[in-house]
């Protein structure tokens, strides 16, 4: 797994960058206080200037790190650049003091450890080639000067501490951050789960209003029905009442229908997703109860050229059933009259496909989005309640599967519904 992070997925975000800061004015302060030290408690004496210039390089590209909301640079580009910048300040200190014999030259791989944890892969294995050099030319620098002990033992002794000092950076930038993108990916894992959690809640819970407004819508349409039976009634038996008056109630008519039609689907659309399991369905059986759905909608069935790859599949009828409807309906809906809505099924090697594809006017870059949003449409106001789409990709990812949509406005939209290979009645976990 790779563990190359977008700058808004690093851990800047979660409060890091506070603490490196922290970190790198202690390492400055400290700076300027270990030549002293060392002079009080007679170790030796150390040139200042290697170590002052160290702190205040430290000091400055701190100043520029707290500074990074306000230059044109990237956070991730500022704190690879300010451990680059410790990392050969280090070695020139570790040249002043010992050389490749210092035994602090260990610390070079704290910075590694660092841009592991903080930075991308790009970074890591920078720091891990800007060490590995400064740390080498510790060793060239101690040979052309001629003090290295080229003939005994302890040359060895050196050559084998650079080869494990590139041994353990190499594992540390692996590993650590191999490991940081495990930690990251879970995490990501984590907040899906709970999205996924979230709209299954606002699911249950519209489905709960829309049974108390089923209840509550009942009886009064019922009641509105029956007047209306009764006022065309009397209207036909005075012939004096003029046509329009019939048509008006024939309009009241149609529209509570189309009301408990909406109130019947909300109550149920959400029940049928939850508990419903899969069973093998034939697709040529599928296609004929599409289209008899379709016609008894009032959608152009006909229209619907519709193909498939697969002989048989095994899906939730009735959640898959409603979920390519709601498709089915959009792509007609955005099509111009006469224009071919196209559904194919295919299938892969661990999924059947379900692809609705029309040439409608598409949707807009800034709507692709939000497109599966709860009660955001695209339509005209009273077209639609903008849960269609909201409801298929809830179906597909309590399933495992998932809800691409892809849109041209040149070209139209195509939707492509994907579903895991089931066993009949076994949900996947």
């Amino acid at each position: 797994m790779k563990s190359n992070l977008s700058d808004n997925y690093k851990a800047f975000g979660r409060g890091e960058l506070p603490w490196l800061l922290k970190l790198r004015w202690l390492v400055a302060a400290c700076l300027v206080f270990i030549p002293e030290t060392f002079a009080i408690f007679g170790f030796g004496t150390l040139e200042r200037q290697y170590f002052y210039f160290a702190a205040l390089i430290t000091a400055c590209s701190n100043v520029a790190l707290t500074l990074k909301d306000k230059l044109p640079l990237k956070t991730e580009r500022l704190v690879g650049s300010a451990l680059v910048i410790d990392i050969i300040c280090l070695a020139l200190l570790l040249h002043n003091s010992g050389g490749p014999h210092n035994p602090f030259s260990s610390l070079l791989l704290v910075h590694i450890t660092l841009g592991a944890v903080l930075l991308s892969q790009y970074w890591i294995w920078l720091l891990v080639s800007v060490a590995t050099l400064s740390y080498a030319s510790l060793f060239a620098i101690e040979a052309l000067s001629g003090r290295f002990p080229i003939d005994d033992a302890f040359a060895l002794h050196l050559f084998g501490m650079l080869f494990s000092f590139v041994m353990a950076a190499c594992f540390i930038a692996y590993f650590v951050g191999k490991l940081i993108a495990e930690v990251q990916e879970k995490e990501k894992q984590v907040a899906e789960l709970q999205v996924r959690k979230f709209n299954e809640e606002r699911l249950a819970s519209l489905t709960s209003l829309a049974a108390g407004a089923a209840h509550e819508l009942g009886t009064p349409l019922s009641t509105i029905s029956i007047s209306s039976d009764e006022l065309r009634s009397i209207l036909e038996e005075d012939i004096s009442k003029v046509d329009e008056v019939k048509e008006n109630v024939k309009l009241i008519q149609q529209e509570i229908k189309r009301c408990k039609s909406i109130v019947q689907g909300m109550a149920g659309e959400g029940k049928k997703l939850i508990a419903e399991k899969p069973e093998q369905i034939i697709s040529e059986e599928f296609f004929d109860i599409l289209n008899r759905a379709l016609n008894e909608s009032g959608k152009d069935a006909p229209r619907v050229h519709m193909r498939t790859e697969v002989e048989k599949f095994t899906a939730p009828r009735e959640g898959l059933l409603e979920s390519t409807l709601a498709l089915l309906s959009n792509s007609l809906d955005a099509s111009r009259e006469g224009e071919a809505v196209r559904l194919k099924i295919y299938d892969e090697a661990t999924k059947v496909n379900f692809v609705v594809e029309d040439q409608g006017h598409g949707v807009s870059e800034e709507n692709i989005e939000r497109i599966r949003e709860p009660f955001f449409s695209t339509k005209e106001p009273g077209s639609g309640m903008g849960l269609g789409l909201f409801l298929v990709d809830l179906f597909a990812k309590r399933w495992n599967g998932s809800l691409q949509i892809f849109s041209d406005a040149k070209k139209g939209t195509k939707a492509v519904l994907s579903l895991p290979k089931l066993l009949p009645h076994k949900r996947p976990n």
